[in-house]
């Protein structure tokens, strides 16, 4: 059995080339970007924001065109400042500011992501315990996590057990856990 612990729900924005027509709006609708080229995280790694931003598109009536899958959230945030497409991307995203792109909120109803530890419930071992006690009170803090990037499992120090990454987590707190 796993243990997931939301630590905290992101808002998703779209993030836009600094030419885009709606790069001037302060909101954008999905359904507005439906004749765009996408930039997604890769879905050949069980990414849950390839699978959110598919459904997304999906639920707003369309099929996204992607025009490129990505591993790295920089590598997205680069394609979308060089004008090759469009991405939607959390919130905290935006503070990679780089030239050429801007970051618009989303009108469409749950465009959110959530943060979460997961550990499996049967380990009780001191040190994995205390490294989910303190990733909980660097948010309780308010800090940043330092992750490899939105969408990804990234393994902390020496407890294996241990992940962070973006899970999918619907209204009654079920959650889905990225594998590695």
């Amino acid at each position: 059995t796993i243990s997931v612990r939301v630590l905290r729900r992101e808002r998703l924005v779209a993030a836009l080339p600094a030419t885009h027509p709606y790069a001037a709006q302060p909101q954008v609708a999905l359904w507005d970007l439906r004749e765009e080229s996408f930039i997604v995280h890769s879905g050949r790694r069980d990414s849950v924001m390839f699978e959110s931003v598919l459904g997304m598109c999906r639920a707003s009536g369309f099929e996204p065109r992607i025009r490129h899958e990505v591993d790295e959230t920089s590598t997205l945030v680069t394609l979308v400042a060089g004008g090759l497409g469009v991405a939607v991307v959390p919130e905290p995203v935006a503070a990679l500011h780089l030239d050429g792109v801007v970051y618009r909120t989303l009108t469409d109803r749950g465009a959110m992501t959530a943060l979460a530890v997961a550990h499996l419930t049967d380990r009780v071992e001191p040190h994995l315990l205390r490294a989910v006690a303190e990733i909980v009170a660097l948010q309780v803090a308010d800090l940043d996590l330092v992750h490899k990037g939105v969408g990804e499992l990234v393994q902390l120090g020496h407890a294996p057990a241990l992940a962070i990454g973006q899970l999918d987590v619907d209204d009654r707190h079920h959650a889905r856990v990225v594998r590695g």
